[in-house]
């Protein structure tokens, strides 16, 4: 977030440096720091940042001249923490929970329903900056009653670590280090009655190249509403694979745009089967969802478990053995439209595989119909082997068998409307399903023909 433009983007705040050394006018300086610091709890700060880089050619003699503007807002809180920084289309919140900070990003012009979609990034680093202003080393020059004019070296401004970015970024054209190549310093601070005005500047050649920086801040005691992306009524998180959010499964998860579409999100399930319904039925026949243990070890608890190619909507057919807590892992397919994605538990008698819903041992025509898209039919054939097994229907039903005893299922989806299978046990298991999805019922007929 502060290394958007090419040097260091410093949305420090300037009240929190510490005076090494007074100086002339350093305590008076530092006494309105302190006071103007002390009667706010909130800050908002109005950032401008320039840097125009010049690069001299002598054998063209011309000079090349690139200019990077940077605009961004802070709204800071000091106690409980808090800050919200946007830029351009992207915007950033961080806060604090028993000392250790969390960093939030969102897009304002990603949203549904009035809703922002969010995800949690790894950034403990504080978001605000700090001055570790070295007067003993600056010349201070006072304009009036208000106008404050610090002189020296960049090295003498900044805390060690802020330090090092502006350098870290400055190597790409100047190697410099804080011994080598002084960069001269420029802080003008201008304090008004519940504000505050300052900007930072410096330039330097190195090589024919002269970078020239400008950095503005203005800081006022305006309140303002803090953002909780733990608001219900105001975000919806995005899948994430390193921090997925806690969601809760008996509600609608959402998602919209193109942010964050493969990651995770965490639930809380009782022991029972589910089905996972998405709204947006076109686009998400290429999407996947997948229910696996917390453990990251991506073993899918599907109640179909296969080789691959898992077909709709058998790969939405999950069965969840103990309660506890699991992870919903998703790749979203691209879509003009928001998903809307159900987890939605089945009456344990809709989906139990070790309970047939019909036991077939003779011969004769038996006739069913699907009504919903995770319909299954669970059927036992007890008969000779040899006997012929026909199935007479739609093209969008499919046949689910395991492939000769072991735990993983093949699918088969019917033929021409119409397939045959023979009896090769004493006893078949067999189960029955449509990737279709379902306006009228969908009626099939099994007929079975024992030689």
């Amino acid at each position: 977030m502060k290394k958007m433009i090419g040097i260091v983007l410093m949305s420090f705040f300037l009240t929190g440096c510490s005076m090494i050394s007074l100086g002339l006018y350093g305590k008076e300086f530092q006494d309105k720091l302190d006071a103007f610091e002390s009667n706010a709890n909130q800050f908002n700060m109005e950032i401008s940042n320039e840097l125009k880089i010049s690069q001299y050619n002598p054998i063209s003699n011309q000079t090349k001249v690139d200019t990077t503007t940077q605009i961004a807002s802070v709204e800071y809180q000091k106690s409980p923490y808090y800050v919200h920084y946007s830029e351009d289309n992207k915007n950033w919140i961080q806060t604090q929970h028993e000392g250790i900070k969390r960093t939030f990003e969102y897009n304002p012009y990603n949203q549904y329903q009035n809703k922002f979609f969010y995800t949690e990034i790894d950034n403990p680093a504080d978001m605000m900056g700090g001055l570790e202003i070295d007067t003993k080393h600056l010349t201070i020059q006072k304009k009036g009653n208000h106008t404050y004019i610090l002189k020296g070296v960049l090295e003498n401004f900044f805390l060690d670590s802020e330090l090092e970015q502006f350098y870290d970024a400055l190597y790409i054209w100047m190697p410099t280090k804080k011994t080598e190549n002084q960069i001269q310093t420029r802080l003008t601070v201008i304090f008004g009655e519940d504000t505050v005005q300052y900007a930072l500047s410096f330039e330097f050649t190195h090589n024919n190249i002269t970078i020239e920086y400008d950095y503005h801040n203005d800081i006022s005691t305006q309140p303002f509403e803090l953002l909780d992306v733990n608001d219900e009524t105001a975000f919806y998180p995005l899948p994430n694979l390193t921090k997925p959010v806690l969601v809760d499964a008996s509600k609608p998860i959402i998602y919209k745009g193109h942010q964050n579409p493969f990651g995770k999100y965490q639930l809380y399930l009782e022991p029972g089967n589910y089905a996972i319904y998405v709204n947006d039925e076109q686009s998400s026949q290429l999407s996947k969802f997948s229910i696996l243990p917390t453990d990251n070890s991506y073993q899918s608890l599907a109640t179909f478990p296969m080789y691959t190619n898992v077909p709709m909507p058998l790969n939405r057919l999950f069965t969840i053995a103990q309660a506890g807590y699991y992870d919903l892992l998703v790749e979203y397919e691209s879509s003009l439209n928001p998903y809307v994605v159900e987890i939605k538990s089945l009456d344990k008698t809709l989906l139990d595989l070790t309970q047939p819903d019909l036991i077939i041992h003779s011969s004769g025509e038996y006739t069913y119909e699907f009504t919903d898209i995770f319909d299954i039919l669970t059927l036992r054939f007890d008969l000779p082997v040899g006997t012929t097994i026909s199935i007479h229907g739609s093209s969008a039903l499919r046949l689910i068998y395991q492939d000769n005893g072991n735990p993983y299922y093949i699918s088969s989806i019917l033929s021409w409307e119409d397939i045959s299978l023979i009896q090769s046990n004493s006893v078949q298991w067999v189960y029955m399903s449509t990737d279709a999805i379902l306006g009228t019922p969908l009626p099939f007929t099994i007929t079975v023909t024992i030689p």
